[in-house]
């Protein structure tokens, strides 16, 4: 793997693991179904893929 590839899935890496950390706190503040959490995530991450 490149270095240039490497650095893009580090990246994205750590933007999941940052939206998952925002998950934990909304489902520790509201009773959301697996589906809304799969619908948040996907929104998020199509959100930064537009940002770059």
């Amino acid at each position: 793997m490149s270095k240039y590839n490497k650095q893009a899935v580090d990246k994205k890496a750590k933007i999941i693991d940052e939206i998952e950390d925002e998950l934990v706190t909304l489902m520790n503040l509201t009773c959301v179904t697996d589906k809304e959490k799969w619908l948040f995530l996907r929104v998020q991450l199509e959100k930064d893929e537009f940002s770059n």
